[in-house]
């Protein structure tokens, strides 16, 4: 499939000495992740970080995406942690897709220390209302069910 291609063009780049930049990892890492191959694109990260590349934030989204097709919340939590030792913030679509997660493999606690940590970092005002109630309307339930942890 097109995961197997793209590694194999990363290979051939490294066989001929020429160093893929971050956009061309980002791609690739996005191609395992469509192809549901979370393993492979955790493998592309690793390569990307021992081949003196530097991950940016939307590395790891795509990252924690293909994770999140495989219901690896663990990974998903390395990630964050690696994201915030490199400086990196994650976006709100990186929580939500951690937090979803969480929820769906009944993580409560953990995922809610998770939304706790992205309202911290100012993310998921929206789901409050003006007099401060809860509104959930349009989140799923796994996400819902951290979000009720949280409060």
């Amino acid at each position: 499939g097109q995961c197997d291609q793209v590694v194999s063009l990363l290979e051939e780049m490294d066989a001929r000495s020429l160093v893929p930049g971050t956009n061309t990892y980002n791609l690739a890492i996005a191609a395992c992740e469509k192809a549901g191959q979370w393993e492979k694109a955790l493998s592309l990260l690793e390569a990307m970080g021992a081949r003196g590349g530097a991950p940016s934030a939307a590395t790891y989204a795509v990252a924690v995406s293909a994770c999140e097709r495989g219901s690896q919340w663990e990974k998903m939590l390395a990630l964050l942690d690696e994201m915030a030792a490199r400086g990196l913030k994650p976006t709100l679509a990186t929580y939500a897709a951690v937090v979803e997660t969480m929820g769906k493999c009944k993580q409560f606690v953990d995922g809610a220390l998770v939304f706790q940590e992205a309202r911290a970092a100012g993310h998921f005002g929206s789901l409050y209302a003006t007099k401060g109630d809860l509104d959930l309307a349009g989140c799923s339930s796994g996400f819902a069910c951290v979000v009720l942890q949280h409060t």
